[in-house]
């Protein structure tokens, strides 16, 4: 993921309006070109939550056999955030060139 310094690093990566994001998108000006959109998780039974609301990306970052580190960013906050899901769970990919 995009690395900003400072405040509002969603912000920065987050598409801007309110197209594709639930109100109120704080902070969301696309200054990075990262356009990220609110595609939410699907769960491993099939659930689908937060589509509209929160962009959740995959990291590198391994916990043990069954859980990986992701990236959260929210409808609601200019922060990016981290947890960590199931591996069976369905989030965002993105593929950045160096």
């Amino acid at each position: 993921m995009i690395e900003h310094r400072g405040k509002n690093q969603g912000g920065f990566l987050k598409e801007a309006g309110l197209l594709y994001w639930k109100s109120p998108n704080l902070g969301a000006d696309n200054r990075s070109a990262f356009s990220v959109m609110p595609a939410g998780i699907r769960y491993a039974t099939g659930l689908f939550h937060c589509l509209g609301s929160h962009g959740y990306f995959w990291t590198t970052t391994e916990y043990d056999a069954k859980n990986v580190m992701t990236r959260r960013i929210y409808y609601d906050s200019k922060d990016v955030s981290r947890s960590w899901y199931f591996k069976e769970d369905s989030l965002s990919i993105r593929c950045i060139k160096n």
